[in-house]
């Protein structure tokens, strides 16, 4: 028998009393040669996790430049399958170091350490859509690595559980149900939060439940809440009345896990727009904004010729922009950016300053996050926007503008989300491009969510 013949599985730290005979781990991939050798070391860590945890994968044992192929595939999320797979060489020694030596071909090209997870992809792309929109059903997953030979046999197996919350961070959730309002209430189940945090989604509507769990899961009480496009509420995005969101945000803090006398509002291209707008009507209930991807002025939203929002039942004045100002697109995917850049160059200045977000209004800090390929709107352009106002303000608090270099609209947390997209096809949703690479999104996705922790450490 060939001395490789053997596997030993390193998966640190060790569960007492775990095993994985090298039959029993062959099984669960088809199409693979199941012939498992054995001075060969693969070793991931942790491997157990909150989903926002990097994980460590090595492997040793290989022959100096070997070129081996490692597969990530998840049996069931969201009730599909999910893979990835990417082609290295081992270095001189026989070492893998998954972040530190590219992918030559496969999934993703290059130097990532997390490039596996964030490539996970469906044959579904209804359900894959909905895994990346809305991280439907996606609180916790397994993912099993199958590292392949030349010869298309399988050298080794091993396999992670990524988690929402993990056994010493227990996390509890509450639906959230009032006389109007709809979302989900999340919040650390030992320990006192730190914040009380409004979570927002942008135009595609829903209950931003995965952003709001991770949040739990780092000490905060974080509410995801829903406006339109649910039983109850509006069926669009169209004269949202600001009101509903002042009254939420009195009921949560009225809550026995909520903190505080004011919330953190955070939320993402619509929800970012939104954010800003709350904060700059309503100061004494909202204390420092994140906003990802945002405006600095109000639109119209997607499917509505008014304004997105109304205050005391008059709309809040607003830009239109026209899909039919767009290029001629047979089919989806639509790039929206041009709609947006023509609506800024025919509007007037008196049209832009009604228009323009009061941010100078806001009372807290502010963190915005936007990436230079967005190809929805000109998201740094209107970051700017709003960091000058508040400069010319003189506004008491730091305000930061991050953008990140050939990124897109998505930029997204929790980081390391599987299903990552530059556009959606339209199956399930409107199509639209959203701009950037994959690996570049990841990457802005992960460093942003760390800038949004450290953010809020800081409040």
């Amino acid at each position: 028998m060939n001395p490789r013949h053997h596997f030993h599985l390193l998966c640190l730290p060790m569960i007492a009393g775990l095993a994985w005979p090298a039959s029993a781990m062959a099984q669960s991939q088809p199409g693979i040669h199941q012939e498992v050798p054995s001075d060969i070391q693969i070793n991931i860590t942790p491997r157990v996790s909150l989903r926002d945890q990097p994980l460590d994968i090595r492997v040793h044992g290989l022959r100096p430049l070997e070129l081996v192929t490692l597969r990530a595939f998840v049996p069931n999320l969201a009730g599909c399958a999910f893979s990835a797979s990417a082609a290295y060489h081992a270095d001189v020694a026989g070492n893998l170091v998954v972040n530190e030596h590219p992918a030559i071909s496969g999934s993703y090209r290059g130097i990532d350490g997390m490039g596996l997870i964030t490539a996970l992809s469906s044959d579904d792309k209804i359900c894959e859509e909905e895994v990346y929109t809305s991280e439907r059903a996606v609180a916790s997953f397994t993912i099993e690595f199958t590292l392949i030979g030349e010869n298309g046999r399988a050298l080794g197996k091993s396999e992670v559980t990524r988690h929402s919350h993990v056994a010493s961070q227990p996390t509890a959730r509450e639906p959230w149900r009032t006389r109007s309002s709809i979302g989900t209430l999340y919040y650390p189940a030992r320990e006192r939060a730190q914040h009380t945090v409004l979570v927002l989604p942008g135009a595609n509507g829903g209950i931003p439940a995965g952003y709001a769990e991770m949040l739990a899961a780092h000490g905060y009480t974080a509410l995801a809440l829903a406006y339109f496009g649910l039983d109850g509420l509006p069926p669009t995005l169209d004269e949202i009345p600001l009101e509903y969101f002042t009254s939420v945000i009195d009921e949560l803090l009225q809550h026995p896990r909520a903190v505080g006398e004011r919330v953190v509002v955070i939320g993402t291209s619509k929800g970012g727009e939104l954010s800003l707008v709350l904060a700059a009507h309503a100061p004494a209930q909202i204390k420092a904004v994140v906003a990802y991807s945002p405006s600095a002025l109000v639109w119209n939203g997607l499917s509505a010729t008014s304004s997105s929002w109304t205050v005391d039942g008059q709309v809040v004045p607003f830009l239109f922009f026209d899909f039919a100002s767009l290029p001629a697109t047979p089919i989806p995917p639509f790039v929206l950016l041009p709609a947006y850049i023509n609506a800024l160059k025919n509007s007037t200045d008196e049209d832009r300053d009604r228009a323009r977000i009061a941010v100078e209004n806001i009372d807290g800090p502010v963190l915005m996050l936007s990436g230079t390929d967005d190809r929805v709107w000109p998201a740094v352009h209107f970051g700017d926007m709003v960091a000058n106002a508040l400069a010319r303000h003189d506004h008491p608090y730091p305000v930061v503008h991050h953008k990140y270099r050939d990124a897109g609209h998505m930029i997204l947390a929790p980081a390391y989300r599987p299903a990552a997209k530059t556009s959606l096809s339209g199956a399930g949703s409107l199509g639209i491009e959203f701009g950037g690479t994959l690996e570049v999104n990841a990457h802005a996705d992960a460093d942003a969510w760390r800038r949004v922790l450290d953010f809020l450490q800081t409040l």
